[in-house]
């Protein structure tokens, strides 16, 4: 990536800009429903409680969303004028969306597994909802409904004879199954541990992080390198070509990981969205043999 030319970065541009317009009209082209003999389609037909697979289908859908949208939001942070600190932790929330995606989409997995990570996620996003209704000063019907909400969905879980997920005192601590946290599973289904903590690093203000990634110093005959008599060390922000294309690159695998997921689990055209996704991925230079489209 060092030898990267400046030439690169609107090729990229052009490329991601591109990438989320196909994979929409790719998705609108194949309609709302899985198709028939899919894995979807068999998974719904003899799990006993169906609607538990289509919440989970219908929360992978719009995690696909977010993460396409914080595509294109990149795109236009690494355009003029560009926000080079800004554009780390937005590719931070593609790695988040994308992750869980691709958790519940995962075609390795049954149904069972897929409707446990569905409660999982759930028990999460409602606990965080009860919690900001809580720091809000929220009235009391407020909090006794998000609370009845919870333990509806315990309720579900149990009938269909998931077990517990309590402490050692007994209180509750997950449903269907205990949640990861969101660093396993960005390990786990897209193998970016590293940059995941990194951009977490920007999102959390860490000066060494920020500093290193978004600025270079400036030359010491360029400016006086004290303030109030305090000798500094003056840095200017600034975009380095070969770390945003390394950053357009992860987001954009992560994007593709449950575009694809998805395609594979509703058994849509394989060979139309292998065809967008080479198209963008030449552009972008990458080697086939990372391409795991054609692997899996």
């Amino acid at each position: 990536m060092s030898a990267l030319k400046p030439q690169y970065l609107p090729a990229m541009r052009e490329a991601l800009s591109g990438f989320y317009d196909e994979i929409r009209n790719f998705h609108t082209g194949q309609g709302l429903d899985p198709a028939p003999g899919s894995p979807a389609v068999s998974e719904q037909a003899a799990f006993p409680r169906p609607e538990s697979l289509v919440t989970a289908w219908s929360i992978a859908t719009q995690l696909i969303e977010s993460s396409g949208e914080h595509v294109t939001a990149f795109v236009k942070m690494i355009t003029a004028p560009m926000e080079p600190i800004a554009c780390w932790t937005c590719v931070r929330s593609v790695l988040e969306s994308s992750s869980l995606a691709s958790w519940l989409l995962d075609p390795s997995i049954d149904a069972r597994s897929r409707v446990g990570r569905e409660f999982a996620i759930r028990y999460e996003g409602i606990k965080q909802q009860l919690k900001l209704i809580q720091a809000a000063g929220g009235n009391d019907s407020d909090l006794q409904s998000t609370k009845k909400r919870i333990d509806d969905v315990e309720h579900d879980a149990l009938k269909l004879g998931y077990p517990p997920i309590v402490n050692k005192k007994g209180k509750r601590f997950g449903i269907g199954q205990e949640m990861p946290a969101a660093t396993e599973v960005i390990k786990l289904m897209l193998d970016e541990e590293v940059m995941y903590r990194l951009l977490s690093a920007v999102a959390h203000g860490h000066g060494w992080t920020i500093r290193s990634l978004s600025f270079k110093p400036v030359p010491e005959d360029a400016i006086s390198p004290d303030v109030g008599g305090v000798p500094v060390t003056r840095f200017e922000k600034t975009v380095k070509i070969d770390r945003l294309a390394w950053l357009g690159l992860t987001a954009a695998m992560a994007f593709t990981k449950p575009v694809w997921y998805k395609c594979r689990y509703f058994a849509w055209d394989a060979g139309r969205l292998i065809a967008v996704l080479d198209r963008t991925f030449d552009q972008l230079q990458v080697k086939p043999a990372v391409r795991f489209w054609h692997n899996e």
